[in-house]
């Protein structure tokens, strides 16, 4: 996953917070839901889903986050973009 590792080496600042989230998330025994415990307008939540989403191979649910991220402003860095759409077979 070249995302990944470009956005480790880029955000090393970062790495020990998105570890720990990956982590918490990772240890719960229930997917996320599209309703669980997100703001109406917090893109930022709504992408991060996304990513834990695409980690776990729910393309749909992955992409449904991606596009309310997009929709409340927030910018998918491209590479994730590519990723999503190879792994997923859609183009949206």
């Amino acid at each position: 996953m070249r995302f990944f590792d470009r956005l480790f080496e880029r955000q090393s600042g970062k790495v020990i917070g998105i570890i720990l989230f990956f982590l918490i998330l990772s240890s719960c025994t229930n997917t996320p839901q599209p309703n669980d415990t997100i703001a109406p307008n917090d893109a930022e939540a709504y992408y991060n889903r996304g990513v834990v989403y695409y980690d776990k191979k729910d393309y749909d649910k992955a992409w449904e986050d991606v596009y309310k991220a997009q929709s409340l402003g927030f910018k998918v860095h491209p590479e994730f973009l590519n990723d999503l759409r190879k792994a997923s077979g859609r183009q949206k």
